[in-house]
């Protein structure tokens, strides 16, 4: 049962904390993959939602030790991923995009908060990349929602922060889907908010909206492609 679960995970987190094993992560990452695959598949959620708590707990721990427990997280929410349907979706997401959204407002080291909210990503995308097309529209949706309109006066270089994060989010997202109907792909209530911030004031904002725009028009794998331009001078 899920409150059986909960029992077997929280003296293996404890354990963790006590004795400073979460960095390096590969014992934390084996042991939480093989926790996964002990298990019914429908308690699986269970271990990502208690492995996100124990994230919370961290909040105030250095970059490290929660860079280390996202990169387990990322490991092992691909394996959550198929068991996970409607509300708990959302609920996996919303929770990654706290943590993103809190990380914004750390003052600790820059290069260290990056890693982490790397990680954090990484998660995302891992997450989304094993779900059904139609929830990671879903999820692009979700993120967009979140993502402060950039015209708005009075914005703090923590709120650009925080946009080109969540922007950055939904790039990691898009990449993992596979456009086949542009009307399914943009829907009104998901392309007028992207279009809003590709007149976002910081240029690097704009930059990061034309690439979900291109990763998400592109059909044919051509993005690669497009992103280097050259010309052959032989056929001029």
């Amino acid at each position: 049962s899920f409150g059986h679960i909960r029992a077997v995970l929280r003296p293996v987190l404890r354990h963790f904390d006590l004795h400073k094993l979460w960095v390096p992560n590969q014992f934390a990452i084996h042991t939480f993959r093989i926790i996964m695959f002990s298990i019914q598949a429908q308690y699986s959620y269970t271990v990502v939602e208690t492995l996100m708590a124990h994230l919370d707990e961290n909040s105030k721990s250095s970059p490290t030790i929660r860079t280390s427990i996202a990169g387990v997280l990322a490991k092992i929410i691909a394996i959550a991923a198929g068991e996970s349907v409607g509300p708990s979706v959302l609920e996996i997401i919303n929770s990654l995009l706290s943590h993103l959204r809190d990380s914004v407002r750390n003052e600790a080291s820059q290069t260290e908060e990056k890693e982490y909210q790397e990680a954090l990503i990484n998660a995302l995308g891992e997450f989304a990349n094993h779900l059904p097309d139609y929830q990671k529209i879903e999820i692009m949706m979700f993120i967009m929602s979140k993502i402060p309109f950039p015209l708005v006066d009075n914005h703090t270089p923590a709120d650009n922060l925080l946009q080109s994060i969540l922007l950055k989010s939904l790039l990691k997202v898009g990449t993992k889907y596979q456009t086949i109907h542009l009307n399914t792909t943009f829907p009104v209530s998901f392309l007028e908010p992207l279009l809003r911030m590709s007149l976002a004031p910081d240029p690097d904002m704009r930059l990061l909206v034309q690439k979900i725009l291109h990763t998400l028009i592109d059909r044919h794998q051509n993005l690669e492609k497009l992103s280097k331009p050259t010309v052959n001078t032989l056929e001029l």
